[in-house]
């Protein structure tokens, strides 16, 4: 066998070999600093919390386009205080209920350690938030349906994303517009070009009206 053909042989090899042990791209996550922007709306710095429950190592596949979802925020009801008795309406059966529905625009800080070479750093998203929570005084702040009191209704919307560099790896950071109940959620994309997006007009009616005054947070903080 001539060397040049050896060697052709050799590289295709490497390269397989290469391509064959790459794997998933691990890295570390964790939610700091919640921010709120709105003096006026008291109970809402109560109401968004990081959530009690969070895996702290996820896994990314370069190439696979799908994004790690991460759970960044969520709504608390029972982390307000109970009102007080001149704010409830009592029923036929001497229940007192009221409601409470809360606006308010936020920024949270997302910290990423990768993997392999353990360099960590932040990446700021700022949003808007809107929930809707109801009280009784049999149940407290509810946060789940029954059949006879609403849902306590908990939406966000993010308005911006960040980019930040690990260890060599690229790494995509977009909050994602929540329009049904559950937790504030972020993607991330790995050495990945996520893909462009079109906002909604609800999104674009969210910014006009309450997103305007936090552009100028929209700049990417890094912090080592």
């Amino acid at each position: 066998m001539s060397f040049p053909r050896a060697a052709a042989l050799l590289a295709s090899a490497l390269a397989f070999t290469a391509t064959a042990v790459a794997g998933p791209v691990q890295f570390g996550f964790s939610v700091n600093n919640i921010t709120l922007w709105d003096t006026d709306k008291p109970g809402l710095e109560r109401l968004l919390q990081p959530p009690a429950v969070i895996a702290r190592q996820f896994d990314y596949t370069p190439g696979s386009g799908t994004p790690t979802l991460l759970p960044v925020l969520v709504a608390e009801p029972q982390a307000l205080p109970a009102p007080n008795a001149n704010e409830l309406q009592r029923d036929a059966n001497g229940v007192g209920r009221t409601f409470l529905n809360i606006s308010g625009n936020f920024s949270v800080d997302l910290r990423l350690i990768d993997g392999a070479s353990g360099e960590a750093g932040t990446v700021t998203l700022t949003g808007r938030a809107h929930t809707w929570n109801h009280y009784s005084t049999t149940d407290g702040w509810a946060n789940s349906p029954t059949s006879d009191r609403p849902l306590a209704d908990h939406r966000f919307w993010f308005l911006d994303e960040g980019q930040i560099t690990l260890g060599g790896n690229t790494y995509s950071v977009r909050g994602m517009n929540q329009y049904s109940p559950g937790p504030a959620v972020a993607a991330v994309w790995v050495n990945d070009t996520p893909p462009v997006i079109t906002p909604e007009p609800g999104t674009l009616a969210l910014a006009a009206l309450g997103l305007a005054p936090l552009a100028w947070l929209r700049r990417r903080r890094v912090v080592p």
